[in-house]
């Protein structure tokens, strides 16, 4: 496993561990591709599952992530990460569920217009951060609140840091 696999998990493990905190955490390391900065912003919703956002090589995603391998993976399944903050409108983004790396599966966006306005939202956040997935194609809905605790800090940190302020 690569270094910047295992110390993407031990991130994302303490991140996602810190329950009693609800906090937010950014990782800012230098790019040796593009010559910047890349990083990870998670806000923790509870014991196994995570908001996490990356930055990097022109790239800016959304996901929401939690704690576990699939088995029998199959073909990936397109739904839709829905994230609400304060009295915002929810902003729904087309996401795609897979797995992250070898502890954790996600639901993953793409949209990057999206994804920086709900960080915008995030940065401002006073008082909830309301996160959901869906698909279409099941049915199936899930739904969880993630704390604004250290939220405006970390995220005003990982936007400098990705130039995207």
């Amino acid at each position: 496993m690569s270094k910047v696999r295992v110390g993407l998990t031990v991130v994302l493990g303490l991140a996602v561990s810190a329950t009693a905190s609800a906090e937010w955490f950014a990782k800012i390391e230098d790019d040796i591709f593009t010559d910047g900065k890349k990083g990870v912003l998670i806000g923790d919703i509870g014991p196994s599952h995570a908001l996490a956002f990356d930055c990097g090589e022109d790239k800016l995603t959304a996901a929401l992530i939690e704690e576990g391998k699939e088995e029998n993976a199959g073909p990936s399944m397109d739904g839709q990460l829905i994230i609400k903050v304060d009295q915002n409108p929810p902003i729904k983004m087309a996401a795609t569920y897979g797995q992250r790396n070898p502890t954790f599966r996600q639901m993953i966006s793409y949209d990057s217009d999206s994804t920086l306005k709900v960080l915008k939202q995030i940065q401002a956040a006073q008082s909830k951060i309301l996160v959901g997935v869906t698909f279409p194609e099941t049915g199936s809905k899930w739904s969880a609140t993630a704390s604004v605790s250290g939220s405006t800090r970390e995220t005003t940190r990982f936007l400098e840091a990705c130039k995207l302020n």
